[in-house]
């Protein structure tokens, strides 16, 4: 089940990340999966596990997730949701599919100041 994070930096940039893998690291270190400012090089892992979403955490701080404390090497059911906050002030909150779909879409501007939605293919004449 496709599944989508929004990750919050320190800083308060957002990312929006699908999580189609079962197994996603998560860090400040660019080979990470999805890169997250402000938070251990390998911070945490997130596992796909038989219908469920569960955190490792990876980092040197203690995380919260929802309203549990999780210590450094300790794991916890990751719920849609709830957020996981770090002690930087990062976090990452996870979203089924179906609620993800509900965001609104992004929208651009072209040279003639019409709005243009990047979520939908622009529709072409094949005569």
């Amino acid at each position: 089940m496709a599944v989508k994070i929004f990750a919050r930096t320190p800083d308060e940039a957002v990312t929006e990340f699908w999580l189609n893998d079962d197994v996603v690291r998560i860090g400040s270190a660019a080979d990470c999966d999805l890169p997250l400012a402000g938070v251990d090089p390998h911070a945490l892992t997130v596992q796909h596990r038989r219908g469920d979403y569960y955190v490792f955490n990876r980092s040197s701080a203690t995380i919260r997730i929802g309203e549990a404390a999780v210590a450094p090497g300790n794991s916890c059911r990751w719920e849609f949701d709830h957020e996981v906050q770090f002690p930087s002030g990062a976090a990452l909150l996870l979203q089924s599919a179906d609620a993800a779909a509900w965001q609104p879409p992004s929208v651009e501007t072209d040279e003639f100041d019409e709005e243009l939605s990047t979520d939908q293919p622009a529709e072409t004449n094949k005569n």
